[in-house]
């Protein structure tokens, strides 16, 4: 069988490390972080700082053109660099310093100037730039970022899974009242704290929502995960092979048209819900409010309104977004699935949580 062991290189097509870092005049820096949309990342070589700069200087001539077509741009450095110290010094827009785990060898890049990565939505390169002058390179990167504003020929969306008819239209209008009559609160996001204990964080600048918990002993409870273990869980193993054993808490949520959104996130990033595999996101009353659309921008521009009563389900390590709805209420039942295997990361998680405290 072939070895797929990948060299250190980075070429056309490959997934760049995940770089992280701080930017020289405040704020924080990751590949991850800058999903969704393009880059344009300067790194790599032993030229001067001065030398580097050139090189950014004359990408952000052209910042406008590049903003136009979703892209940013960003000079890499690490703190052995040599330029490093005049880098700081200079303490220019654009600069970025990363963690000192983080290698940019694999750039290229020469004493001549680093080189230009073209980096894509979803993280991989879609042009390396090692060769000519500083104004081809800023010519040729812009026709690569103008490239990735349009769809190629064959174009995949989002690896998402819509199951319709999940729900019957009762239960979702009983569900919504159960949202309206019970006690709900402000959704809160899966975070840590300072020392690294899990907590619930509740952030309007990236997520506004009320959340209503279904709990085992609703009378609405069991005709719910009756509809997840018969309908929804099969789909599931016939699109992705996974066994799915678990569910994670279940809400009834609503967005409203008072600013109700949740921008880019990923569904497992903290270490607490890290076990979580699926994301599911059923709508309870699509056509009776505007806006709400979900979207996937690290894939493309694509917008998902799944039918009344209907599922979008997809991998929790997906960066997704609830657009912010603009007229109306949008309900929607939300949880996370997982496999027998997930179950046990999650107790083991817990476990050791518990032997710290």
């Amino acid at each position: 069988m072939p070895d797929l062991a990948r060299d250190s290189g980075l070429d056309f097509g490959d997934r760049v490390p995940p770089l992280m870092g701080a930017f020289i005049t405040g704020g924080f820096f990751s590949i991850d972080g800058q999903a969704g949309r393009a880059l344009v990342a300067l790194g790599g070589g032993s030229a001067s700082a001065e030398t580097h700069l050139l090189w950014l200087k004359a990408h952000l001539a052209c910042q406008h053109e590049f903003e136009a077509l979703g892209a940013d741009i960003v000079l890499l450095a690490t703190m052995d660099s040599q330029a490093f110290p005049d880098l700081l010094a200079a303490a220019h827009p654009g600069c970025v310093i990363l963690s000192p785990d983080c290698d940019l060898s694999s750039f290229g890049g020469d004493e001549k100037g680093p080189a230009t990565v073209v980096i894509d939505r979803n993280g991989r390169v879609a042009g390396i730039l090692r060769d000519g002058s500083v104004e081809q390179r800023v010519s040729t990167a812009l026709e690569i970022v103008a490239g990735l504003a349009c769809k190629p020929p064959g174009h995949a969306a989002a690896p998402v899974l819509i199951v319709p008819r999940l729900l019957s239209p009762s239960l979702c209008a009983d569900l919504i009242a159960a949202f309206e009559s019970g006690p709900n609160f402000e959704g809160g996001m899966a975070s840590i704290d300072t020392s690294g204990a899990p907590i619930l964080k509740v952030q309007e600048t990236k997520k506004r929502r009320r959340d209503f918990l279904l709990e085992a002993d609703h009378p609405l409870y069991a005709p719910v995960v009756h509809a997840l273990g018969t309908r929804l869980v099969p789909e599931i193993k016939r699109a992705f092979q996974i066994e799915i054993a678990h569910a994670d808490r279940i809400l009834i949520a609503c967005y409203d048209d008072t600013g109700g959104y949740f921008h880019r996130h990923r569904d497992n990033s903290a270490p607490q819900v890290a076990f979580r595999q699926f994301a599911a996101s059923l709508n309870l009353n699509t056509e009776a409010y505007e806006g709400g659309e979900l979207e996937f921008p690290e894939y493309g521009d694509e917008l998902y309104i799944p039918p009344l009563g209907a599922a979008v389900v997809f991998s929790a390590s997906l960066l997704h977004a609830a657009r912010p709805v603009t007229k109306g209420k949008r309900y929607v039942l939300l949880t996370f699935l997982h496999d027998q295997f997930a179950e046990q990361r999650r107790i083991n998680f817990e476990q050791s949580a518990m032997a710290l405290g």
